[in-house]
């Protein structure tokens, strides 16, 4: 077993953690699953809230309908995120004659999949009853600070598997980061729209079954 030895390797994942991301895509399937689910789970219109558990037949149809839309959305999200990023890393990288691993476009699709992680703790208060209270909701200012530094902590995630898979300066890796914090955003907001129109494309097929 492998412990950590300082407290960024605890906050950040050990290097050698980063060090086993690798181009195989065998693995990018589940973990773009996993990105999916939180995607569905976390967005403003639900599919779970407002389908799955009003559901009064067709339950099991439903559910693998649902894990399938998940499963595309996650799939989307993980390639529509990662591939520029990587593009502009491997350009950097060219530019500046320094190294960028084999197949870092597959390397950080699986590191921003698993940055995933820290976001999963905010889950239940999208759910009902879930664990909202005056000052920690979606709408409050707690929850907007928290959210902030999440994304923080996941950009700080994904510069270290810049920094572990690519030799780039650190220019190179302030470039990056700003890309990455520009590029969540819009990206994000594409993402979200995607989820409205699962919404709504799900709302007509629930009808069906």
């Amino acid at each position: 077993m492998e412990y950590s030895r300082s407290g960024l390797d605890l906050l950040l994942w050990p290097r050698e953690w980063h060090k086993r991301f690798n181009p195989s895509i065998m693995l990018l399937i589940p973990f773009g699953i996993f990105v999916g689910i939180y995607d569905v789970l976390n967005a403003q219109h639900s599919i779970v809230n407002d389908y799955l558990m009003t559901a009064n037949s067709g339950i099991v149809l439903k559910i693998l309908l649902a894990l399938i839309i998940a499963a595309i959305i996650g799939l989307i999200d993980v390639a529509c995120f990662a591939w520029p990023i990587a593009d502009l890393c491997r350009y950097i990288g060219k530019r500046t004659e320094k190294y960028v691993a084999r197949g870092f476009h597959v390397i950080l699709m699986k590191s921003y999949a698993l940055s995933h992680l820290v976001f999963v703790p905010l889950i239940p208060l999208t759910m009902p009853p879930g664990l909202q209270s005056r000052w920690l909701n979606q709408e409050s200012m707690l929850y907007s600070l928290i959210v902030s530094a999440m994304l923080i902590w996941q950009l700080a995630i994904l510069l270290r598997t810049v920094g572990v898979k690519t030799k780039l300066e650190y220019t190179g890796k302030l470039i990056v980061g700003a890309a990455i914090y520009i590029w969540t955003t819009f990206e994000g907001t594409a993402i979200g729209y995607l989820l409205y129109l699962a919404h709504s494309l799900f709302g007509k097929l629930a009808a069906i079954t």
